[in-house]
This record gives structure tokens, C-alpha cells and sequence, in this order.
């Protein structure tokens, strides 16, 4: 018996490495991701839909990282709602259109503009809530263990208390 991939989201954090460097002009999450994370470490490998790709934590991750928190906040916080993100990142160029009534989520995925998508025919997803909020902690926790070796305070960059009230200290 097969598995249906088809509607599956899972994702595989890694263990990238960090610079250590601290910038005291970071104001976001965003710019604090893209300062501790260098260009060649391991990526985020995500499974949506039966298709794999990468996200890279510097820039990838750091152009996407605030959205998700704000998603992720809201997935938690509300029982039902509506929510579209328009992902900046070159390298996952995707609208996401998100829809959730408790227990479940779903998200359209669609690529900005001309962009070549590799998710044609794969654009939808389904799962729980608690589970599309349990994907994302092992990649929160790597940018909090790397905020923190690096000397951040994440509560004090935009979106910051939102990354600390879901992993905490």
C-alpha cells in the first residue's frame, strides 16, 4: 500500500551552522537571520505536497521568517481565519493563501508573477494546525539557539516576542 504525499507538509530543519556575529542595526527577526546564518550551512528541506525543495535559513528563511511567525501566531491564537502571505524570497517565490477552522489548515500555494513553479499540481496542502505549528519548532529553535550564541535579544527585534512565546527562552 502507497502513501498519498498528496496534500502532506513536513519539514526537516537541519543543522546549520551560525556565524556568531552580532549586529546592533538589526531591527528585525529578518535582519538578525540573514547576519547569524551564513550562506553555505544546511538548509531547511521542506516536503510539500510530495515535492522537496530547500530553503536557505540566510536568505530564504530571513525574507520569510516574520510571516511565519505572524501565521503562526494567528494559527494559535484564533480557532478559525483567513490569512494570505506573499513570500518575498527569490529562492520561494509563492503566495501562500491560508485557511483554518480548528482542528485543520489548509494552503493554496501560488508562484509570484512568471515563476516557474515547481508545485504545479501539488499547490494544496492539508494539516492540522497543531501539526503545521509542531513543522516549524526545530527551525525556530535553531534561529533561537543562534540568536542567543550570537548575544540577540530576540524580544527586542520586530516579531521578535512572537518567535519567543513559541520557543521560549
Amino acid at each position: 500500500m502507497s502513501i498519498d504525499n498528496s496534500f502532506t507538509f513536513e519539514l526537516e530543519a537541519g543543522k546549520p551552522s551560525h556565524t556568531g556575529t552580532f549586529d546592533c542595526a538589526d531591527e528585525t527577526i529578518g535582519e538578525m537571520v540573514q547576519t547569524i546564518f551564513p550562506l553555505e550551512t544546511n538548509c531547511v528541506v521542506v516536503h510539500w505536497a510530495g515535492v522537496p525543495f530547500t530553503l536557505n535559513y540566510k536568505y530564504d528563511l530571513g525574507m520569510m521568517l516574520e510571516d511565519i511567525l505572524i501565521l503562526l501566531r494567528e494559527l494559535i491564537s484564533k480557532p478559525s481565519g483567513k490569512m494570505t502571505i506573499a513570500h518575498v524570497s527569490s529562492g520561494y517565490p509563492y503566495r501562500w493563501d491560508v485557511e483554518w477552522a480548528t482542528p485543520d489548515l489548509e494552503i493554496h500555494a501560488f508562484p509570484h508573477g512568471h515563476s516557474i513553479s515547481t508545485q504545479r499540481g501539488h499547490e494544496l496542502i492539508r494539516k492540522s494546525i497543531h501539526g503545521f505549528v509542531a513543522e516549524w519548532m526545530p527551525v525556530l529553535e535553531n534561529v533561537r539557539s543562534a540568536a542567543f550564541h550570537s548575544g540577540y535579544d530576540i524580544s527586542s527585534l520586530r516579531s521578535g516576542e512572537i518567535l519567543q512565546s513559541l520557543v521560549g527562552k
